[in-house]
């Protein structure tokens, strides 16, 4: 008897292991695919970039202004509808997630996945909001005429650097929100 119910656990606990392996082996293929549609986007993007600035050349400067604002909007537009596409696959895999868990109560369920859509919403928000000051940098750079080309290309550069190191910051402190939230509903 003993034996039985010794083999009976043992046989519990790998099956449990298992699917803990499965379920993060699913989460990492799901990560991986979402990571390679983004970088598939970002490829094609940089390649119409290239065709359009192809297109640029033996334009004035007012019908190149022009075309780079109706190509900034577009790329803006096409960004937005690729991330919110990004959004609604991350919702609805959280939450066939969740719904095979049962682990947590439908408390902690509906918590985490507020959770998650205020943090999607705040990264809307986020990406709005740099995406303006941005343009309003570019028009200013665009258009001041003390500066040389070597100058604003330098001010363009420095600005992206900054760009770059503001979205860093962004992202860790929410990737510490996630985390500390998750450590939360394991030791409530």
């Amino acid at each position: 008897m003993k034996k039985f119910l010794f083999a009976l656990f043992a046989v519990t606990v790998a099956l449990a292991a298992n699917a803990r392996a499965d379920r993060r082996e699913e989460g990492e293929a799901f990560r991986q695919k979402m990571k390679s549609q983004r970088e598939a986007h970002q490829a094609t993007q940089r390649q119409e970039n290239a065709a359009f600035r192809e297109s640029l050349k033996g334009k004035s400067e007012e019908e190149k202004k022009a075309a780079i604002n109706a190509h900034r909007e577009t790329q803006h537009t096409e960004n937005v509808a690729f991330t919110k596409t990004q959004v609604e696959e991350r919702r609805a895999f959280l939450k066939a997630r969740l719904a095979n868990n049962p682990n947590l109560t439908e408390g902690q369920k509906a918590e985490l996945i507020a959770f998650y859509e205020g943090q999607w919403k705040e990264n809307e928000a986020y990406h709005q909001g740099t995406y303006q000051e941005s343009v309003a940098f570019f028009e200013k750079i665009a258009n001041d005429p003390n500066l040389t080309v070597e100058q604003k290309k330098a001010a363009i550069r420095e600005h992206r650097e900054e760009r770059r190191a503001a979205h860093k910051e962004h992202y860790q402190q929410q990737h510490a929100e996630n985390k500390a939230k998750r450590l939360s509903l394991k030791n409530p």
